[in-house]
Formats: structure tokens, sequence, C-alpha cells
């Protein structure tokens, strides 16, 4: 009788000692769950970001700008985030076309990079994250020999 008793009483602290671990568990999660508005958008990536990650990417693929030549959102802009943009882009692609030039890549395989990194960014990439990676890209021989093979797509694909 008395071995069942000090079994019941294992038995007893071992569930206690259970439920303290799930009741705390638990209470961890919920502590998670009500995150701010604000620490829940910083989760999510922003556009200050250092990751090429666009904002909110992780709640699924973003269909990007559609047909359209500039961002969403474009026609709310003011002049001077228009021209920062344009900047950004313009100074992206002489980086891109530089680096290719320096690699020996002819005029219409880097018309066809420059295709795949607008498209890239048209697809929600931040401009200067997907020069970074493409520029490392180009000057990999291996990479480069990659894009060659059918170069937009394979640009595209890469800055993905």
């Amino acid at each position: 009788m008395e071995k069942i008793g000090k079994v019941l009483a294992c038995t007893l602290a071992f569930a206690l000692i259970m439920s303290f671990a799930a009741s705390s568990a638990l209470a961890k999660n919920d502590k998670s769950k009500s995150k701010s508005k604000s620490e829940k958008s910083l989760s999510h990536g922003s556009a200050k970001s250092d990751s090429s990650t666009p904002p909110g990417w992780s709640k699924g693929q973003k269909t990007g700008w559609g047909e359209g030549k500039y961002p969403p959102g474009w026609s709310k802009w003011d002049d001077g985030k228009k021209t920062k943009w344009r900047s950004d882009r313009t100074l992206a692609l002489d980086d891109i076309d530089g680096v290719c030039r320096k690699h020996g890549i002819g005029e219409e395989e880097r018309s066809k990079i420059r295709q795949g990194f607008d498209e890239a960014i048209a697809g929600g990439l931040i401009i200067d994250d997907a020069r970074k990676k493409l520029v490392s890209g180009l000057a990999d021989e291996k990479q480069r020999r990659i894009f060659m093979v059918d170069t937009t797509q394979s640009v595209l694909e890469y800055l993905k």
C-alpha cells in the first residue's frame, strides 16, 4: 500500500509539473500574439530593411506592379520621392552595366540583364538590395555563365 502511495504521489507531482509547463508555454505564446501593430509591421520587414525581402512578403506572393512602369502609389508620391526612385534605379543600372562591360558581356545580354533587374524591382525587390545581389552574381564566373543561358529569366530567378 505504501508503494502505491509513492507511485500516486510521483504521478501527481509529474502531472503538476506538466500542467505548470503547459500553462507557462501558453502564456508565452499569448504574449507573442499580442504584439503591437508597430512590432508586427517591423517583423514583416519595411522599406528601410536591410533585407531584400519586400514589406509584407511573408504574407504571400505579391503581384508587383502588374503591367505598370512605376511602383504602386506612384501618383501619390511627391516629386522628391519620385526623383530619388528614378535616380536610385539609374545608378543601379549604371553599376550593373559597368560590371557587365568589365566582364565582356555584350549589349544584347546587358539589355536582357537590365530587363531582368527591372522585372525584379517591379516584383517588389528593393532597388539597392537587388543591385548588390546582381553585381555580386555578375562578379562570380559560374553565375555569369548561368545568366548567359537564358539571361532575363535566370537573372529574375537569381534575384528572387
